[in-house]
């Protein structure tokens, strides 16, 4: 299962909770969309704070390749603990989600 399959699943399970129950289809897919382009900009966010100064420049040549698996190995071996990183950055992402889907909409 790829990371999108599974970012789909949890935020259709996340659009459960009592302050979406009102929401249209239309409009929880509308919602969906902006959380996956919040997500994706958050762990974008993550790896930029903790990508070594030194390696910056390198890492814009990287990105030009548009290479997944090449900009995913660089960023594996230049910032150290990633997985944690984004595991964390995930973590909260969801927290903050939760919270406010529990919350009563007035």
């Amino acid at each position: 299962m790829d990371k999108n399959t599974v970012l789909n699943q949890l935020f259709d399970q996340l659009l459960l909770l009592p302050r979406f129950k009102d929401y249209s289809n239309e409009k929880k897919e509308e919602l969906k969309k902006r959380l996956i382009k919040e997500y994706e900009e958050r762990i974008n966010k993550t790896i930029i704070v903790n990508m070594p100064h030194s390696k910056s420049e390198e890492f814009l040549e990287v990105l030009d390749t548009k290479n997944i698996d090449v900009i995913d190995k660089f960023i594996e071996t230049n910032i150290p603990h990633i997985g944690t990183l984004m595991e964390a950055e995930t973590s909260k992402f969801i927290q903050q989600l939760i919270l406010k889907g529990n919350e009563q909409k007035e």
